[in-house]
């Protein structure tokens, strides 16, 4: 029970991830060498207390009370701005000519040898490292007046940066801020200093930093005529207990024409040659590309192009090369992009993957989901159905637009929106509109909690469940004055709350107004309209993430009545639509209900660990030691002939798998989460997707479950393994014709190269496994490798050509390769994963009938983060290509 109470917070976990982390730069971040005598003349020292500060700035941080969080450092008394600090900056470097042209857009240049100084600790329990502690930002103004300046005409923003930390991983996200909304908002969105600086990492040296003012996202909307202050937010991983420094010097903004370094570089290693690969931003004066190794020319690109071949002959005999790719610009070259070319290519024995000639199922279009993806995502990556729901969405009022984070953050609402307020202005309306115009589906959550978020009376003002005006002795609380409903201590819940504190009764016939409104402003789902509703967000998991309005949780037959309450509703309104039952969160609660796990008598609704097995599964026991899933299809099942229609048509099953393995500082380490790359927890990875459909997978020996060990099996493993094959098998007995959703889910890494292999892996085993829906929670953006698995089905030439047709079984003559494969018409799809991490292959692959037209699509790591196409000669039944070491190949063939 204990990993239950551990695992029940999920959700917010990553919530809470995706709030605070960044992705380490290509490559990782290692071990830094000893400095140097001449370093060491460089190095930000931290010492003393500053003796000045810069007028013009402030600063603040979670951290200002000393009881944790990141504190900024300050001298005692001081005004909260932001200390000037030894540097020993390059006093040659003043501006450009630009800044002599219009000096006010030299924003700081210090005096002497002193540099600005963003100082700060990060000084916390490990307990107390949730996402409401890690923000510590500043603003520098222009000018200690704090006048504007106009920069509307500036092309760039240019500053100067080092650390005092030594592993590269400390960032910091930069933003402009105006004094004026004229054109919708005063401040733009951020970017990331790590990604502009040279080097694309901050270290212990200067490094320049050059920014384009058009790369600030929603520029556009920010009238830069007024610019008052930029923006600085502490980013990247912070070290605990350590004081650290980032200084900034020479910040200045210019209308020089610039060029900035390439971005993405990658290469890869032909027969022939190898092909350096690099993007480039848009808006630059850019007159070529040069190539060099060893401080020599080895090729040059013109203007436009983006990739470039240098023949192998050119590296002698060398197998490790420093290469460089360098932007030739008008008045100035950029800093050198470093590509490490490893040219040693280890193959193995030759492999043969065979199709086969009858093709099988129609792959379903809705296995290659996402929750919550922008209108540019969807379209980028061919997503075909997009999911709005998770732990916001339980309260989600559409009336007032407003809902509750719940337990993710001290359940707070969010504001609310005036009666009368447009449907066009509210969240959901914008969500269904932008998903059906970028082409997927929408996959919708209808709250079905008995209490739902309570609009304010004032705007701006926000309930919630817990505020310290009523419960004064709380175990943590945010800055809004509402407590995360724990006494001091942590470990006793405060029960007996009002509800009607931050909230207003939810029932089926409110909700069956929110439906109407949905097919009145969108049409039906045979119309155009939303296709799928959801049944609410993970039920078992409600005395926890919503027991301030739910603290007992719910029993099976409760569950039961309320989705065939609300499923009847929604058919009411729109037969046509799809209704999407149990999103539950995991194997527990496919076994049981809240009230299986919890003791009997009036306290029932406190969480009891190590129960012991006669205080186990009362509510179970009531239904014939039915599981609370086989429960609910069969009482969906019966209401079906109840009503003579069919109220709930799929069900949704969140799976995160439950797979361990220790890493190399022998921690534990869920194979799903997005740990770093190991390459023996890289092996275990690929082992543990055979939980998805391989019915002789066991873990064994270091790769272990707590679903399986301490006698769990029957409960938690058992009836559910292999999970797609297990949950269908459950489906089709007990209520025929229910479909398979898994509409949360996680594959690993998502933050490293190996990430990539494991979602494509899994994307051809929903293909194989023949699931109808599957929803990537967290999916990421182009910063992440997992984007351009999703690409390689979905939109694999940047054209809009996906995979899809008819799931054609392959047969792999070598087990490190994984393949999938389907058939539309005469065209084929072949999708290889290398699992090798040190040997290529060379592979033949036997097609049921001749092609002629073979084209490859490649995920590698050399190649950095992109899909890579290229056409082949050659074709015939027998298609011959190299699997590189590591990878993964689309090979489509006509």
């Amino acid at each position: 029970m204990k990993r239950f109470l551990v695992f029940s917070v999920r959700t917010a976990l990553l919530a809470a991830l995706a709030l605070t982390s960044c992705l380490q730069p290509p490559g990782g971040s290692g071990p830094v060498a000893p400095l140097t005598a001449a370093e060491a003349k460089q190095t930000v020292k931290v010492t003393g207390e500053p003796n000045a500060f810069y007028d013009a700035s402030w600063a603040d941080s979670s951290g200002k009370d000393g009881k944790g969080g990141v504190r900024l450092v300050f001298s005692p008394g001081s005004r909260r701005t932001l200390p000037l600090r030894a540097g020993n900056f390059d006093r040659k470097k003043k501006g450009d000519k630009s800044t002599k042209k219009r000096g006010d857009w030299l924003l700081f240049y210090g005096s002497g040898d002193q540099s600005l100084a963003f100082e700060w600790e990060w000084v916390t329990k490990p307990e107390e490292k949730f996402y409401g502690l890690s923000w510590a930002g500043a603003g520098v103004a222009f000018n200690n007046s704090w006048g504007t300046v106009d920069l509307s005409q500036a092309k760039y923003l240019v500053l100067y940066a080092k650390t005092s930390h030594p592993t590269g991983e400390i960032d910091v996200k930069i933003g402009l801020n105006s004094t004026s909304k004229a054109k919708g908002a005063d401040k733009t969105g951020f970017v990331s200093l790590r990604e502009y600086i040279e080097g694309k990492a901050l270290t212990r040296n200067w490094a320049r930093a050059v920014i384009p003012i058009a790369a600030f996202p929603d520029v556009d909307k920010v009238d830069l005529t007024r610019t008052q202050t930029v923006i600085l937010d502490l980013g990247g991983k912070y070290p605990e207990n350590e004081r650290v420094q980032v200084l900034f010097d020479n910040i200045f903004a210019t209308d020089k024409d610039m060029v900035t370094p390439v971005e993405n570089a990658g290469y890869l290693v032909q027969d022939d040659g190898v092909i350096f690969i690099w993007d480039k931003r848009p808006g630059e004066k850019v007159k070529s590309f040069s190539i060099k190794a060893g401080g020599k020319e080895l090729a040059s690109a013109p203007a436009n192009a983006r990739e470039a071949k240098v023949p192998l002959s050119a590296f002698g005999q060398a197998k490790q090369v420093a290469a460089e790719v360098t932007v030739v610009g008008e008045s100035e070259n950029s800093s050198p992009i470093q590509v490490n070319l490893n040219l040693y290519r280890s193959l193995g024995e030759a492999a043969t993957i065979t199709l086969d000639a009858k093709p099988g199922h129609e792959i379903s279009p809705y296995v290659f989901g996402s929750n919550y993806a922008s209108p540019e995502v969807i379209k980028d990556l061919g997503i075909t159905i997009n999911r709005w729901g998770g732990n916001g969405t339980s309260k989600y009022n559409y009336k007032n637009d407003l809902s509750s984070a719940g337990n993710d953050w001290f359940f707070l609402n969010t504001q609310s929106k005036p009666d009368g307020t447009p449907e066009q202005e509210k969240d959901y309306y914008k969500f269904i509109k932008s998903t059906l115009g970028a082409g997927a589906q929408v996959n919708f959550s209808i709250p079905m909690l008995p209490w739902i978020a309570k609009p304010h009376p004032d705007q701006g003002g926000r309930y919630c469940s817990y505020p310290l005006t009523v419960y004064k002795e709380q175990d943590k609380s945010g800055s809004e004055g509402c407590g995360n409903g724990m006494k001091p201590g942590g470990k006793e819940p405060i029960w007996d709350n009002d509800p009607k504190l931050a909230m207003i009764p939810n029932s089926p016939e409110f909700q069956k107004g929110f439906v109407e409104a949905i097919k009145k402003n969108f049409g039906g789902a045979t119309k155009g309209g939303v296709r799928f509703y959801t049944l609410d967000n993970e039920p078992g998991l409600w005395n926890s993430t919503h027991r301030d309005v739910a603290p007992k949780g719910l029993s099976a037959e409760e569950l039961a009545t309320l989705s065939e309450s609300y499923a009847n509703v929604i058919k009411s309104v729109d037969p046509d639509a799809k209704v999407i039952g149990f999103a539950s969160w995991g194997p527990m609660e496919l076994a049981g209900s809240n009230a299986d796990y919890q003791p009997p008598g009036p306290d029932g609704y406190k969480h009891k660990e190590n129960m012991k097995d006669a205080d186990k599964w009362t509510d179970r026991k009531k239904r014939g030691d039915k599981t609370q899933l086989v429960y609910l299809l069969e009482r969906f099942r019966d209401a079906e002939k109840a009503k003579g229609k069919r109220l709930v048509d799929v069900i949704d099953i969140h799976w995160y798998p439950e797979l361990y393995a220790k890493d190399s500082k022998a921690h534990d380490q869920r194979l799903s989460d997005s740990i770093a790359f190991e390459p023996a927890l890289a092996a275990k990875q690929f082992e543990a997707t055979r939980e998805w459909w391989d019915p002789s997978f066991k873990p064994t020996g270091d790769l272990h479950s707590w679903t399986i060990d301490q006698g769990n099996a029957p409960n938690f493993w058992d009836p559910y393994h292999p999970v797609i094959a297990g949950l269908k098998k459950i489906l089709e007995q007990t209520y025929p014709g229910t479909k398979l959703a898994i509409n949360e889910y996680s594959t690993g890494s998502g933050d490293h190269f190996v990430g990539a292999l494991l979602r494509t892996a899994v994307l051809g085993i929903f293909m194989q496994e023949d699931l109808y829906m599957a929803e990537i929670w967290g999916q990421s953006d182009v910063k992440g490798y997992t984007y351009y698995a999703q690409r390689l089905y979905g939109n694999f030439d940047g054209k809009g050509s996906r995979v899809k047709g008819r799931f054609v079984k392959t047969t792999s003559s070598n087990p490190d390769l994984m393949s999938y494969a389907a058939q539309d018409g005469n065209a084929y799809y072949v999708i290889i994963v290398n699992k090798n991490q040190k040997q290529g292959f060379p592979t033949t692959l036997k097609v049921p009938s001749a092609v002629r037209e073979v084209f490859t699509y490649q995920l590698t790591d050399s190649l950095g983060k992109r899909v890579y196409g290229s056409k082949r000669v050659g074709g015939g039944t027998a298609v011959k290509l190299t699997v590189p070491a590591f990878s993964a190949v689309l090979v489509t063939m006509k």
